[in-house]
């Protein structure tokens, strides 16, 4: 009798023990699988590390839309806006802020056009779809996105307005001479790439082929462009801020426009005739330059050093 009370007292404690144990098993075996990635929210990169995908992003291209996860519609953004043969570092860099605009977009509304955002770079930020690019060409690109993945420039709390261009010809300029409003994280600094592909160009016309576009873009009448053309101002960046033609004034802005230049650093050179119109950079100059960030890179700085110089005072946060 006393041997069969013992091995029930016995299946009793087995059977307390499992039910108080078990419920801690699970959670544990929860928290395990959550810190090794297993989440709901969070996918696996083609490298194998684990990430959030962000939100979902309505990307409207040239009047078609399609849906994405923000970190997914990044890597055609990256592999439209910048070379894949980039250094990692720069490539991190343009994956930054690249985040950040569609960031600041989805939090104001969205695209003037329709969705969160376009694929027009006149507009918003170009975009090749990432199924057309070599298995290489992926991989590093995917690498910068994902291994920044949910990190965001920050100013005053609020996503920053990320701008960026090809190459700075000198030094970046300051917002409100290339756009309307002054940001305080847009502030020019110097930014000399002088091995850059787009560093300088020139384009050369007769004198009467220059006269026929300033009075198509401008309405004015020119007879000797050498005598009736001067630069009368330039920002702090060398980029031209006015311009006489004859005996009308117009904007670097609006020269730029109507002679297709690379930037609005330019200047002029007159003879045997004919005009030169020498440029040096390439884009509006505001914010990150790429080919800055490249030789940035090249030189041991990391993609947080690259965001910093290029976007003053800025911090970077994780938004997912």
């Amino acid at each position: 009798m006393r041997r069969r009370e013992r091995k029930r007292l016995a299946r009793s404690l087995a059977l307390l023990a499992a039910c108080i144990c078990l419920p801690i098993w699970i959670v544990k075996g929860c928290i395990i699988a959550t810190q090794n990635g297993d989440s709901s929210n969070e996918e696996e990169s083609s490298s194998g590390g684990v990430f959030s995908p962000g939100p979902t992003v309505e990307v409207n291209d040239g009047g078609e839309g399609f849906s994405l996860p923000l970190e997914e519609y990044l890597v055609g953004v990256v592999a439209a806006e910048m070379p894949a043969s980039y250094h990692a570092e720069a490539l991190k860099a343009q994956a930054v802020a690249a985040r950040t605009y569609t960031c600041r977009k989805l939090q104001n509304g969205g695209c003037k056009h329709g969705g969160d955002i376009c694929t027009d770079s006149g507009c918003c930020q170009a975009y090749t779809p990432p199924e057309e690019l070599s298995e290489t060409k992926r991989a590093a690109i995917e690498a910068a996105v994902y291994g920044t993945a949910g990190e965001v420039a920050v100013y005053g709390g609020e996503p920053i307005e990320a701008v960026f261009h090809s190459t700075a010809g000198g030094y970046t300029e300051d917002s409100e001479n290339a756009f309307v409003t002054a940001l305080p994280y847009l502030r020019s600094v110097k930014s000399d790439e002088t091995d850059a592909p787009r560093y300088a160009s020139a384009q050369t016309m007769t004198n009467s082929e220059f006269c026929a576009r300033v009075q198509s873009a401008f309405g004015v009448r020119l007879s000797d462009p050498a005598r009736e053309t001067a630069v009368l101002s330039r920002y702090a960046s060398g980029r031209v801020e006015s311009l006489r033609l004859g005996g009308t004034t117009v904007t670097g802005k609006e020269f730029r426009s109507a002679f297709s230049l690379d930037s609005t650093n330019f200047s002029f050179e007159f003879g045997n005739g004919a005009v030169t119109i020498s440029t040096k950079g390439f884009g509006h100059g505001v914010g990150l330059s790429q080919t800055g960030a490249q030789m940035m890179a090249e030189e041991g700085s990391d993609y947080r050093e690259i965001l910093s110089y290029y976007y003053t005072g800025i911090s970077l946060e994780k938004y997912w």
